[in-house]
């Protein structure tokens, strides 16, 4: 969705929110964490990759046709009763974005709901947004089977309450944020930048038009790559997935960090010239 104006001239006025935005655009498209990386991948030829993840009853035969078309192994994909998690995404003129992110609530915590396959054949998984119990269950296999771990919590970061998000940190490899989800994870979990760099081995800050940085106290590392912004600005919507796409596939095929950022860098880029999160290429 768009809105024409600024969302802060609006809620810079007001000390409780009670407030209207009239909207002048509307588009449903597919999306989704892992969709969204899914399609990455598969846009830059990177095929070495299994999507493990759920779809509502509601709206799966939609999602399914569309990975077959495209080529993209369904078999580890559950079926479930209702509809998809949905991601509501309003963006102003300036790029600021509100969303409201709602998972699949026919999920119960009793039930386990996703087949994984061999856990030999995994050199990395991307624990991304979702139903909360499926977050969970997810991380037990990866934990349980010590595959190395891209931390992407995204909208989901206020769910997972101090002992579990610190316990997914200490398990990850990777961390992987835009800054303002990095501010407000130290802010909610009481913790401060140097300790969680003391917790994962690689941090990744986004940051729109500024510099990614990626940081390691583990290697001594910090470098800062300077952003390449679209020569056409359609809509950021989706933009973080494609960045993931391009460094993680990058760094799956033995890519440094360099060339990781490039290619993820020019993933977002074309991402952000589409009106859609899925079809930039």
């Amino acid at each position: 969705m768009r809105y024409p104006r600024q969302f802060k001239d609006v809620l810079s006025k007001k000390t409780r929110i009670n407030a209207s935005f009239v909207l002048d655009q509307k588009l449903i498209s597919r999306g989704g964490c892992a969709g969204n990386i899914a399609y990455g991948f598969k846009a830059i030829g990177f095929d070495n990759f299994q999507l493990v993840s759920v779809l509502g009853k509601g709206d799966s035969q939609v999602y399914l046709d569309y990975f077959e078309k495209n080529n993209i192994d369904t078999s580890l994909i559950s079926v479930v009763n209702g509809y998809s998690s949905c991601a509501y995404i309003s963006t102003d003129h300036v790029l600021d974005q509100l969303t409201f992110f709602i998972a699949n609530s026919a999920i119960e915590e009793s039930q386990k709901y996703l087949g994984f396959g061999d856990p030999k054949q995994y050199g990395l998984a991307i624990l991304a947004p979702h139903n909360f119990n499926l977050i969970k269950e997810a991380f037990e296999f990866i934990k349980l089977n010590q595959i190395d771990l891209v931390f992407d919590p995204g909208q989901q970061i206020s769910v997972f309450g101090q002992k579990l998000f610190m316990e997914v940190l200490a398990h990850s490899k990777f961390l992987i944020l835009n800054k303002q989800e990095l501010e407000y994870a130290m802010q909610l979990y009481g913790l401060s930048y140097d300790q969680i760099l003391k917790m994962v081995e690689y941090l990744i800050v986004t940051d729109s038009e500024n510099p990614v940085v990626i940081e390691s106290t583990k290697h001594n590392y910090k470098q800062e790559f300077p952003a390449k912004m679209s020569s056409k600005v359609v809509d950021p919507t989706g933009c973080g997935d494609a960045f993931r796409a391009g460094f993680f596939a990058g760094y799956m095929q033995g890519s440094d960090f360099d060339m990781c950022v490039e290619q993820a860098m020019s993933l977002a880029g074309l991402c952000l010239g589409s009106a859609v999160t899925q079809d930039y290429l």
